[in-house]
């Protein structure tokens, strides 16, 4: 028997496996498994942040693109308005 986790975080779903077992598992394996999903919990928050920081570039980039372009075009637009 298990439960299954499914958790959403920074847009990303992830599914966290807890297996349910009758017999009587020693604390110190316990402990360990725990700590393995920790740290590949931990990884995953490494990789989003770092995506996200991506992201918030490409957002910037983006943002001064869009600033660039209507330079160009409000002075056109604002020609075409007085003809």
């Amino acid at each position: 028997m298990a439960i299954n986790l499914s958790i959403e975080y920074l847009f990303k779903n992830i599914s966290l496996d807890i297996i349910l077992s009758p017999e009587k598992k020693n604390p110190d394996e316990i402990i360990k498994d725990l700590c393995k999903e920790v740290s590949s919990l931990k990884i995953e928050n490494k990789e989003l942040k770092n995506d996200i920081k991506i992201l918030n570039k490409e957002i910037k980039s983006l943002k001064e693109e869009i600033t660039e372009i209507k330079k160009i075009i409000e002075p056109i637009e604002k020609k075409s308005k007085k003809n």
